[in-house]
């Protein structure tokens, strides 16, 4: 029984490679997007924040 854990560990870092090849993938091909506010309001609040000191 030892043995095929030994087989499976092996094959372990392969696929954790390919999985982590496709999210780098997925990623690379995502939008992205502006912090631009998209109304008035989110204009208006987002100056508030500001003007006490936080960034968002």
């Amino acid at each position: 029984m030892l043995k095929s854990n030994r087989i499976a560990d092996a094959k372990l870092p392969d696929d954790i490679a390919k999985a982590w090849a496709k999210w780098f993938e997925e990623v690379d091909r995502l939008e992205v997007m502006t912090n631009q506010p998209k109304s008035e309001y989110q204009q208006l609040l987002l100056n508030k924040y500001r003007q006490q000191g936080l960034e968002l």
